[in-house]
């Protein structure tokens, strides 16, 4: 089954955060200690790991395509699911691979690809790119 997802909006007020930060590597502990907080407030605590694995994936992925330049994250709560999004300014596009065992890097999406309901991508007009991931609520 393929499930195509649109940006439909901003969910009710309070069931959305949003931030923007430097491609650094500091930004990634940033960015998961936000979610998690966020994650806590929702209700969804047995939700984190999962999503919390995944911000990692898609930030890291950000920070490594544009390093010091700004990448964008908003996470979203839907009735049936969590959107993590995450925005970077290169136009690169991300690659789902399985790595060779002796590989250093390279697992990420496929990573974030075994937890997601869905995952992709789309470029935005203003020549970022925006990389998702839709997670089941439990």
């Amino acid at each position: 089954m393929t499930i195509m997802y649109q940006e439909q909006g901003t969910p009710p007020s309070g069931l959305y955060v949003e931030r923007e930060v430097l491609a650094a590597p500091s930004s990634n502990g940033v960015l998961r200690d936000l979610a998690n907080a966020h994650l806590d407030k929702w209700g969804l605590n047995g939700l984190a790991d999962d999503a919390l694995l995944v911000i990692s994936e898609l930030v890291s992925n950000a920070i490594a395509a544009a390093p010091g330049t700004p990448i964008g994250f908003r996470m979203m709560r839907w009735p049936t699911m969590l959107v993590i999004e995450v925005r970077d300014s290169s136009t690169g596009r991300v690659v789902c691979r399985e790595a060779d065992a002796l590989d250093e890097s390279g697992r990420g999406m496929w990573i974030v690809d075994q937890i997601a309901r869905h995952w992709g991508q789309r470029p935005e007009g203003d020549g970022t790119k925006t990389v998702y991931a839709l997670l089941d609520l439990p």
